[in-house]
Parts: C-alpha cells; sequence; structure tokens
C-alpha cells in the first residue's frame, strides 16, 4: 500500500493504537476519511462547498497573478469602485431571492436547508453596509480635515486684523507672532 503524505492523511486518531494517526487519505474539503466521519450527509455538504469555495479562491488567485496590478493612487476613489460593485450583487442576489419559490431547498439526502441565494443575498448586504460604512466615515473625516483647515484661515485672518487696528509699534509687533503662539496653543488639549 502507498504511504498517503502527511498533509493528504486523515487527522483522526486510534483510541486503541497509541494514538496512532490514520493512515487512509482525507476527503477532500474535511480533515478525516470516510470511516471517521466524513461520509456523514452534512460533513459531505460543507466539503463540497469548501470544496467550491477552494476553487474559486484558486480561480481568482490564478487570474489576479495574470493582471499585473499596481498601487492604489486613490484609496478614497478604489473604495468607492468597490462599494458600487458590491452594491451591483447585492441588487443581483435580490433579484435572485425575489425569483425564488421557497426559500429553503432540500439535498438529494433530504435534509432540508435555506436557498443558497438567500445565504449570498445576506452576506452581499452585510458586506456593501460595511463598505458604505467605510466610505462615510472616510468622508466624514475629510470634510473635518478640511472644516479645521478653513476655520484655521478665518482665525489668522481676524488675529490679523486685530494687530493691524491695534497700531502696534515695531517691537510690539515683532512679539506678537510668539504671543499669538502661545495663546493659540492653550486651546490644544495636553496629551
Amino acid at each position: 500500500m502507498r504511504e498517503v503524505p502527511d498533509e493528504q492523511r486523515c487527522a483522526a486518531r486510534s483510541t486503541t493504537n497509541n494514538g496512532a494517526r490514520c493512515r487512509k487519505p482525507k476527503t477532500p474539503g474535511t480533515s478525516v476519511c470516510a470511516s471517521h466521519g466524513s461520509a456523514a450527509p452534512q460533513v459531505r455538504r460543507r466539503a463540497a462547498e469548501r470544496v467550491a469555495v477552494q476553487a474559486a479562491e484558486a480561480d481568482a488567485a490564478a487570474i489576479l497573478a495574470h493582471a499585473g496590478l499596481s498601487g492604489v493612487a486613490d484609496p478614497y476613489e478604489a473604495l468607492s469602485r468597490v462599494a458600487a460593485e458590491l452594491l451591483a450583487h447585492k441588487d443581483a442576489w435580490a433579484q435572485r431571492v425575489n425569483a425564488l419559490d421557497a426559500i429553503t431547498s432540500q439535498s438529494p439526502l433530504g435534509a432540508e436547508s435555506i436557498r443558497v441565494e438567500i445565504e449570498l443575498y445576506g452576506r452581499s448586504m452585510i458586506a456593501a453596509a460595511r463598505t458604505l460604512e467605510v466610505l462615510a466615515k472616510l468622508q466624514l473625516d475629510d470634510r473635518r480635515v478640511r472644516v479645521s483647515e478653513a476655520i484655521g484661515q478665518q482665525v489668522a485672518s481676524v488675529i490679523k486684523l486685530i494687530l493691524t487696528e491695534l497700531q502696534l509699534s515695531d517691537e510690539q509687533q515683532a512679539a506678537a507672532p510668539a504671543v499669538v503662539s502661545r495663546a493659540l496653543l492653550t486651546l490644544v488639549p495636553a496629551s
């Protein structure tokens, strides 16, 4: 009998043979062989899902490997495109869900479960909401910076106007920037 490599072997251990590891190959999508539980209907169903996800991820990785990616110049713009794509996916899944005649499906083995379309619609809603939340926070932070800069410019203009109208002596005009700076620093909380 050909030896199965460790990464492909069933993870189950013997309860009677000093805890020796099973020598059979694990079922794809699981960590055990059929003798140790991978033949159970619920395990086979989840294993099929894992195998499908792994295949999709491998396909996506192959596509990305040939894409010649470059850095992101504008993260906000890139995130906006991702949000638009996520919203389109959500809408596409919503159409599929609306076309369903039942919210559950039955496997060939008779197990009833929520339709995959409904699960994917829910996931797409969560992903879109999280991305939009990040975008909203970024917009808010950007707006805060712009408002702070505008307030700073207005304060500087007012200070200049006050100093000009006071008609200070040359010596007082030379000392004014340091005095104003110290006074403004009192507004900044100590860290």
